[in-house]
C-alpha cells in the first residue's frame, strides 16, 4: 500500500480515537445526569463541524509534513506516530475550542446538569434566593427547551424506568 494512504489513515485513525474518547466522556456525563445519550444526535449532530474540522487538520499536516520533516529531520523516522498524534491532538485542541466557543454537545449536557444541581440546591435548602420556578425558567432561556421535560428515547432504546416483564 502506498505510503501516503498509510499516513492517512493513521491520522484518520488518530482523529476517531479521539472522537470516540469524547463520545465515551459525553455518554458518562450525560448517564450521571439521568439524560439519554444518542451519539449521533447527542455528539455528531451537535459537533459536526469541529469533527470535519479534526479530519480536515489530518490533511494540513500532510500538506505540511514535507516542509517540516525538512527542518527537523528527525521527524522522518517518525512519520506515522506523526500522523497518529496530529490526528488526536489536532482533534483535541479543535473540540476543545469548539466546547468554549460554540453550542457543543458537552455544553447542553453541562447546562442540563447545572439546572438540576441548582433545583437540589434548593430542595437541600443552601440556595436562599431562588425559587424552582426560577431556576426552571433560567434553565429554560439558557437552553432553548424545556429542562422539565427528558430528551426523547431514541427509538431503538428501552426507557430505564419502564417495567420489563
Amino acid at each position: 500500500m502506498n505510503e501516503s494512504y498509510i499516513l492517512i489513515l493513521l491520522g484518520i485513525a488518530g482523529v476517531l480515537f479521539h472522537c470516540l474518547a469524547k463520545m465515551k466522556t459525553l455518554q458518562d456525563a450525560s448517564r450521571s445526569a439521568n439524560l439519554k445519550f444518542n451519539w449521533i444526535d447527542t455528539y455528531v449532530k451537535k459537533d459536526s463541524i469541529a469533527i470535519i474540522m479534526s479530519f480536515i487538520s489530518v490533511g494540513i499536516w500532510y500538506l505540511c509534513y514535507g516542509e517540516v520533516s525538512m527542518k527537523y529531520p528527525i521527524l522522518v523516522g517518525l512519520k506515522r506516530v506523526s500522523f497518529v498524534m496530529a490526528g488526536i491532538v489536532g482533534s483535541f485542541f479543535i473540540q476543545f475550542l469548539a466546547d468554549r466557543f460554540t453550542n457543543s454537545a458537552k455544553k447542553q449536557i453541562q447546562k442540563f446538569v447545572d439546572v438540576k444541581s441548582n433545583i437540589a440546591d434548593i430542595v437541600i435548602g443552601t440556595n436562599k434566593t431562588d425559587t424552582v420556578k426560577d431556576v426552571i425558567d433560567k434553565g429554560n432561556k439558557l437552553t432553548g427547551e424545556d429542562v422539565t421535560q427528558a430528551p426523547p428515547a431514541p427509538k431503538d432504546v428501552t426507557p430505564t424506568d419502564a417495567k420489563q416483564p
